[in-house]
């Protein structure tokens, strides 16, 4: 997010970054986990997160691991598109488009998905990967500048360069159960430093940092405009 901004032509002086914290709703379950490879996506049904993208690369997946399955969780006008693909495809047995659901019928596909995934190609925030990441899912998704903050690459989950390469690495994570524990373990660690009260008071101090500067750059104004009527009457 800081390098967007930079890059946008933000002085990286003026830019700070304070990570959301997470609702304490989202919470681990090993006891819901599928005993299958399943994986979650989460969003909104559009253009720009790239849903069939995801489901080709499910489906490519799926002929080094036949029993995986996704569940998309979320509405919008893709929709009738991505129906139709999965009836083209016959991929109703292994596909499936849950529509938009409660934050307990979320919080149970979060525990039960091996990982969460996504091909988007923007994202502001991975609020989703960080949801995902507190109910112990760790995530395969593309490295775009909202996931890229979220995901501790490696550790608590895996980026990924486009859409192309999420089948790749869907296979590798749920094919090696060790590298999957160790991303579960990442993930938990990654969504423990996230905390409301912890944005919050940051927020606090870089506002009273920014009000001080102010302040100041205000009274050295003042200052400056005395002196300088005081050199003009004494001139």
């Amino acid at each position: 997010l800081f390098r967007s901004l930079v890059r946008l032509g933000w002085s990286p002086s003026r830019v700070e970054v304070v990570e959301p914290g997470i609702d304490a709703r989202w919470v681990p379950d090993g006891t819901q986990r599928s005993l299958t490879p399943h994986v979650v996506a989460v969003g909104r049904l559009a253009p720009v997160k790239r849903y069939e993208a995801l489901l080709e690369a499910i489906r490519a997946a799926r002929s080094e691991v036949p029993d995986l399955t996704v569940s998309i969780v979320g509405d919008g006008p893709d929709r009738p598109a991505l129906e139709q693909w999965i009836a083209d495809h016959d991929a109703g047995r292994w596909a499936s488009l849950r529509g938009r659901i409660g934050s307990d019928e979320l919080r149970t596909e979060y525990q039960r998905a091996w990982l969460v995934t996504s091909a988007s190609v923007a994202e502001g925030w991975g609020m989703v990967v960080t949801e995902a990441a507190a109910c112990g899912t760790p995530a395969v998704v593309t490295d775009v500048s909202g996931h890229r903050a979220s995901v501790w690459d490696g550790r608590s989950g895996v980026l990924v360069a486009d859409h192309g390469a999420l089948a790749a690495a869907i296979v590798r994570v749920v094919r090696d159960p060790s590298l999957h524990r160790s991303l579960v373990v990442g993930a938990l660690q990654r969504a423990s430093v996230l905390d409301w009260d912890r944005a919050a008071a940051r927020h606090a101090t870089i506002l009273a940092a920014q009000s001080f500067h102010s302040g100041r750059s205000r009274s050295e104004e003042h200052t400056s405009e005395l002196q300088s009527r005081e050199t003009i009457s004494y001139a």
